[in-house]
């Protein structure tokens, strides 16, 4: 559905010839070096630069840091009303210069951190573009095939949106891997209270950058589709409310997160000043009922409706 309605790229979710080319050219972290991928080639490594630049600076700014202190240095507390296990707010109250020493100790947990973590390609051929966390190993990503055999003839766009998909997927795991440095399993507390019904500390973050959740559309092609967003809720909350819905993420949006302007906001400001962008074409899941989908262009409707006529 969502294809036919983006026939011709219409959306620009696949290639956006005004894009600039990115600028960003912080340091690799150190949890990022060439020794902790366990099986990546020298020539694969050197393709995953940008890649990794773009994860690093996830982890350059107070900004963003501040979020990894409650999974880092809170306490586990317990709700009454709802029997919820969660996460003080250590930040809470604090000076300026407190909150500056306890993201200093969030740095330091990184760079313990880079030396027990590992990185580990898994060639498996359903799955391309996914990742997880375990204790004694940490195993993203089915993106080899990508490096592997695709990456030199792959367009800035492409390559934009495998970067972007791969460096939000390693911080996502680091996440987890935060916690089990901190508890020593993987039995995760809600990072806040208010937090969905189960909790995720990877998704918590993404949804803090990003404000919702964004995937490629089909995690089990070769080569990476255009990426999707949706809301961070519960199931049992959102299908009562007209359904779980997912937005077609325009390439522009994308590039915006490998330029220096964009951190110096965050920097500055946090993720949240960074404006979501007009997402032209949605997609609702009704339980039980099917998908249904949206657009602000009544050509993109009619190519669905012949979809669904053929």
């Amino acid at each position: 559905l969502v294809a036919a309605a983006n026939k011709q790229d219409r959306f620009l979710l696949l290639d956006d010839p005004t894009i600039p080319e990115p600028d960003i050219d912080v340091a690799i972290h150190p949890i990022f070096s060439a020794s902790n991928f366990i099986n990546a080639t020298p020539q694969i490594y050197e393709s995953l630069q940008q890649s990794l630049r773009f994860a690093s600076m996830f982890l350059e700014h107070d900004s963003v840091l501040e979020w990894f202190v409650s999974p880092l240095l809170g306490l586990p507390l317990l709700d009454s009303e709802t029997s919820k296990s969660y996460l003080s707010d250590p930040l809470t109250g604090k000076s300026p210069g407190e909150r500056r020493e306890l993201i200093r100790r969030v740095r330091k947990a990184f760079e313990c951190l880079a030396h027990s973590v590992h990185f580990q390609f898994i060639t498996d051929k359903e799955v391309k573009f996914y990742a997880r966390t375990t204790l004694h190993s940490f195993q993203p990503v089915h993106y080899w095939d990508f490096f592997q055999d695709h990456f030199s003839t792959s367009s800035l766009c492409e390559r934009l949106r495998v970067d972007f998909s791969l460096g939000v997927g390693l911080v996502h795991e680091l996440c987890h891997a935060v916690g089990v440095m901190r508890r020593g399993n993987l039995i995760e507390p809600h990072v806040r209270l208010t937090h969905i019904d189960k909790p995720e500390f990877g998704y918590a973050w993404e949804n803090f950058m990003f404000g919702g959740i964004i995937n490629p559309f089909d995690r089990t092609a070769t080569r990476l589709s255009f990426l999707m967003r949706k809301v961070w809720a519960d199931d049992s909350k959102v299908y009562p409310a007209g359904g779980k819905e997912w937005s077609a993420v325009p390439m522009s949006y994308v590039a915006r997160w490998f330029r220096k302007e964009t951190w110096s906001t965050i920097a500055e400001h946090g993720p949240t000043a960074i404006p979501q962008p007009t997402f032209h074409l949605k997609l609702r899941c009704h339980e039980k009922k099917g998908y249904t989908i949206f657009a602000d262009d009544e050509q993109a409707i009619s190519h669905v409706k012949a979809l669904k006529r053929a």
